[in-house]
């Protein structure tokens, strides 16, 4: 039957990510010692929002002083045109032009909160074990949420604010997102693909962990 023709490997971008990590460095303009907190908002949803979402960012960095928020900017002029304006002049955000992948998994990697409206980085972030707030009402990866390593944290700035001030105080919530079990791959997807694919072609066996569940 078609059920036993399937297999479940998990997320190659998972094997990507925790490979290329190992590779990446943090830009040296980024200040050592101070807990990283790393900002993207880009979504076309948030951008009537956005400069609300902006001086929810400023709130929360304002009352976590000791930390550095590292926002690279996107390309989109609305983007920049909202988020300029009001945090230019914060001394702990740091507003960049958009980065290369490696800085940027570097930074992910090296963040104690990734703060989001990406789907992407729900997933990145998931799997270098760095807790992510996503700034949306929902999310299509909600199998991040449901295993703990991502938190919703809505899309309204009042609320955006007050959720964030309050998980970045809470170091038992962080750690506790931090050991989360990834659902989205163990980083061995490559692997079971490369043996799913000598199993079709008669070449090796099936094995028992592409079972879902097991």
């Amino acid at each position: 039957k078609p059920a036993d023709r399937m297999v479940v490997t998990g997320n190659t971008a998972v094997d990507a990510v925790r490979w290329a990590a190992t590779r990446a460095v943090l830009p040296t303009h980024v200040p050592d010692g101070r807990p990283l907190v790393a900002v993207t908002l880009h979504r076309r949803e948030n951008l009537p929002r956005m400069a609300g979402l902006a001086a929810a960012l400023g709130e929360v960095a304002r009352a976590h002083p000791d930390h550095h928020f590292v926002w690279p900017l996107h390309r989109n002029p609305a983007v920049r045109d909202a988020v300029r304006p009001t945090l230019e002049a914060c001394a702990n955000v740091a507003l960049e032009d958009d980065w290369d992948y490696l800085a940027m998994l570097a930074l992910l990697r090296a963040a104690r909160l990734v703060i989001t409206d990406s789907g992407g980085l729900q997933e990145e972030g998931a799997a270098l074990g760095t807790p992510v707030a996503v700034v949306r009402e929902v999310t299509e990866r909600p199998e991040g949420v449901d295993a703990g390593a991502v938190r919703l944290v809505g899309s309204d700035p009042a609320t955006v604010a007050e959720r964030l001030r309050a998980l970045l105080a809470d170091e038992g919530a962080l750690a506790a997102m931090r050991a989360a079990v990834n659902p989205f791959g163990d980083g061995h997807a490559g692997a079971r693909v490369a043996a799913a694919v000598a199993w079709r072609l008669g070449a090796g066996p099936r094995a028992a962990d592409w079972e879902p569940g097991a």
